[in-house]
């Protein structure tokens, strides 16, 4: 079962995920917004008509799809290999933030921004796999006025289960922040993918252990979750 806390975290983010052609033209982009709830034990994403919950007690990861009513079930930590098709696994080593043997330097920068009022240091990550290249400006804040405390506890506990805290995705997460604005961008073959987030709201909210289980009358029928992996070397689609 999901530990109670104090107060539980509910953050809105705002996005936006664009693909860039060789000469830098937007060739498709897709606006994103999601709700954050993040307990010392748990947390949930809901986005669109679907939510990802991940409960580092017991090693759980459900996806929800609240159209169909039905979830899935799968241990943490998640092996996605095990539930791609070749060429989603040759996608999947595109994604710098599940890549251990990505080479990456992490750098807390003296640059200061005050965004919506929060003060923010810039957090900037750099590095390469192969042909593909890859970088991160995060400007990350502790002045949220709410208490931060799961958010941290959290991070932690999801390091334990993965060997990714090890490397250099360790070292983001010794910055000790959470996200006010990022920008990520990987290159590979003269195409370009650029995804930017921002917070736009947050607050605390009473701990409910139901929050992160799957709804009554949800069906556990869900093979795996829905994998949208777009391969930036792929070529562009025909118009």
């Amino acid at each position: 079962m999901v530990a109670p806390s104090a107060a539980d975290l509910r953050l809105e983010r705002s996005g936006l995920l664009q693909w860039l052609d060789s000469d830098g033209k937007v060739s498709s982009s897709e606006e994103r917004g999601e709700v954050v709830f993040v307990g010392e034990s748990a947390a949930r994403v809901d986005a669109g008509t679907g939510s990802a919950i991940a409960r580092t007690d017991d090693g759980v990861f459900l996806w929800l799809d609240h159209e169909a009513k039905e979830y899935a079930e799968l241990p943490l930590p998640l092996k996605l290999e095990d539930l791609l098709t070749d060429e989603e696994r040759t996608c999947l080593k595109q994604i710098p933030w599940v890549l251990e043997n990505a080479e990456a330097t992490v750098r807390l920068t003296d640059e200061s921004r005050v965004i919506d009022g929060r003060k923010t240091v810039r957090l900037r990550v750099e590095g390469h796999l192969r042909d593909l290249q890859f970088e991160r400006d995060t400007w990350i804040t502790r002045d949220l006025s709410v208490d931060l405390g799961p958010y941290f506890q959290l991070i932690q506990n999801f390091g334990a289960l993965s060997t990714l805290s090890r490397g250099w995705i360790g070292d983001v997460i010794a910055a000790q922040g959470y996200p006010v604005e990022s920008t990520a961008t990987r290159r590979a073959r003269g195409r370009s993918r650029v995804a930017k987030l921002r917070l736009v709201a947050v607050s605390e909210v009473s701990p409910d252990t139901s929050r992160y289980l799957p709804p009554v009358g949800y069906s556990p029928s869900l093979k795996r979750p829905p994998v949208d992996l777009k391969c930036i070397t792929a070529p562009r689609p025909q118009q």
